[in-house]
């Protein structure tokens, strides 16, 4: 989150359950965000307690629909892992509101999942923030859950995997539903084939970096004595810039003061007539002073709402000259690499331009970014020094785009909030700690294939549905199924008075010829019914799978309190 924070002090392990208020305090911004973080933290952990890792609460809820050309998202609320997410209407997979660069469907195999995580939005990039009566005063931000509907091409082993995974559920389906005898069975079949397709998504998408950063203030394993040297308290972010393997020397980090919190909306951007390796860029308005104002060669990003939701950087730009005159502020970039074509003017939403603060570095630099060097330690600046590492684990170690690690620095204490020990001779040091990032959740929707013409054809729903606990007051009802059971179960019994009789009334010596013969009739009337009955009940029998519980009707989802899987 790249806001105006103090600081983030909410921290899981430490298991606070609220903040309280004392009177006559000062309040900060990093209590009210703290108690919002543990209120949504343990909401969440409930949601996902009591409905499992994923489920909806009707059976059409984000139904994946195979369509003509592609596929559509059907409307409903479903809930990945405690998030809930919301579709109002029925959405094509190529149109999605928060996924308008969906990747094209090739011919293959394809798990369309769904990808859940949470933005942080300001002012700058939704001015509707901004309280007009105030004179459009920047107060707080927002959390915005974005979800993505994304397809996930399945590879030579995971493809037959699943096939045969799917073969042999379809199998135990067919047969359960000829002679309904174990539904368990089959639910647990359905549940065991949708958490494959869950560790399918966490193998290939929960990619873990393995690397960390150790900030310092006067180097590692030094005196205790802080020496941070800033005169202001800063938050400071650093943040990866472009991703690569840690092996190949190509990753690239940016820095910020002020948590990469000052941007400038973007009015327009125009490549120069004259120069197409320059930008023209008019601002809506600039900072007010030169904490949150832009100076000659500092290095700005222009961020784009497309960048934002496919989760990429955006490019980095140094400034060549700014122009506070007139009515507008206009600001001239120079790129390292051609833009557009001279006078061509860029196609930007919602765009905003971030400062970053490692103008001064004269270290290497690679498309407006800093080169990380594993081991070397870098001076940010005031004596705050930080080193990259990496650890594999059996795993190539990978500086992924957008992972970030914050430093608060305080001038009260000359130091900065960060973990550390002191070893035996009391020097101290400083741990290294692993990044922060973009908390992204999935869960599997479908199991789809793609011909050569790009229709998609629906093999299997992935789904959970998870059935509301409130239900309407009344007598519990049988399945045919059972109900035809408790028929075969009194039709015997009858039988057996009936042939009793029969015997009595044919065998036992009676008192009257009538007597002798009511009770013949009796067991006469007790076998029809057994023939009777034992025909009805095998009608009952043969149709329970059509009209039961035990077998999914065309066009419904089978509901389970436990989410188990359609």
């Amino acid at each position: 989150m790249k806001g105006d924070f103090s600081r983030l002090t909410y921290d899981q392990e430490k298991r606070f359950s609220r903040v309280f208020m004392q009177q006559g305090r000062v309040q900060l911004d990093a209590d009210w965000n703290e108690q919002a973080s543990i209120f949504v933290e343990s909401l969440r952990s409930l949601t996902a307690d009591v409905i499992g890792p994923h489920g909806g609460m009707t059976a059409t809820s984000f139904q994946i629909e195979a369509g003509e050309t592609g596929f559509h998202i059907k409307k409903g609320r479903y809930y990945v892992q405690g998030i809930g997410c919301a579709n109002a209407t029925d959405q094509p997979y190529d149109k999605q509101v928060h996924y308008p660069a969906a990747e094209p469907l090739t011919e293959g195999k394809y798990l369309v999942y769904l990808d859940v995580w949470e933005r942080h939005v300001t002012a700058t990039e939704d001015d509707s923030i901004r309280e007009v009566a105030l004179g459009g005063a920047d107060t707080s931000s927002r959390g915005q859950i974005v979800w993505q509907v994304k397809t996930l091409l399945l590879g030579g082993d995971a493809s037959g995997e699943v096939e045969s995974r799917l073969k042999d559920l379809q199998r135990i389906e067919k047969g359960e539903a000829l002679w309904p005898r174990n539904p368990q069975r089959v639910r647990e079949k359905r549940k065991t084939f949708v958490e494959y397709a869950q560790q399918l998504l966490d193998e290939q998408l929960q990619t873990k970096g393995g690397v960390t950063l150790r900030a310092s203030v006067g180097g590692h394993g030094t005196e205790t004595t802080p020496q941070y040297q800033g005169g202001e308290n800063q938050l400071y972010r650093v943040e990866i810039h472009q991703g690569a393997t840690a092996a190949s020397g190509k990753a690239t980090f940016k820095w910020s003061r002020e948590n990469g919190s000052v941007t400038f909306p973007i009015q327009s951007a125009t490549c120069s007539k004259h120069n197409n390796k320059e930008l023209l860029v008019t601002l809506k308005y600039f900072g007010s002073d030169s904490r949150g104002g832009l100076n000659i060669d500092d290095w700005v990003e222009i961020v784009d709402e497309s960048d934002v939701l496919k989760g990429t950087p955006g490019p980095l730009y140094q400034i060549e000259k700014i122009d506070l005159g007139g009515m507008e502020t206009s600001v001239t970039l120079k790129s390292t690499h051609p833009l557009a074509q001279n006078g061509e003017s860029l196609q930007l939403c919602r765009a905003v331009l971030r400062r970053w603060d490692h103008s001064d570095h004269k270290g290497s630099i690679a498309g407006g970014a800093i080169v990380v060097r594993e081991g070397a330690e870098v001076e940010l600046e005031d004596n705050l020094k930080i080193t990259f590492r990496s650890q594999s684990n059996g795993h190539p170690a990978v500086y992924r785009s957008g992972d970030y690690w914050l430093i608060p620095a305080r001038a009260a204490t000359r130091d900065i909030e960060w973990p550390k020990t002191n070893d035996a001779n009391g020097h101290v040091m400083y741990e290294e700690r692993e990044p922060r990032g973009i908390d992204h959740r999935y869960a599997p929707l479908a199991y789809v294939a793609v011909n050569k013409e790009g229709c998609v054809t629906v093999e299997r729903d992935c789904r959970c549905v998870v059935s509301p606990l409130g239900q309407p007051v009344g007598r519990p009802l049988k399945s045919p199924f059972i109900l035809s059971l408790d028929l075969i179960a009194f039709t015997i019994c009858g039988a057996l008075l009936g042939l009793s009789l029969w015997v009595i009334g044919t065998q036992m010596p009676l008192p009257t010829e009538g007597a002798k013969r009511l009770f013949t009739y009796i067991g006469i009337g007790g076998f029809l019914g057994l023939t009777l009955s034992g025909l009805y009940n095998l009608f009952l029998w043969c149709l329970s799978p059509f009209i039961g519980s035990t077998k999914q009707s065309e066009g419904s989802t089978e509901t389970q309190p436990d989410g188990t899987g359609v």
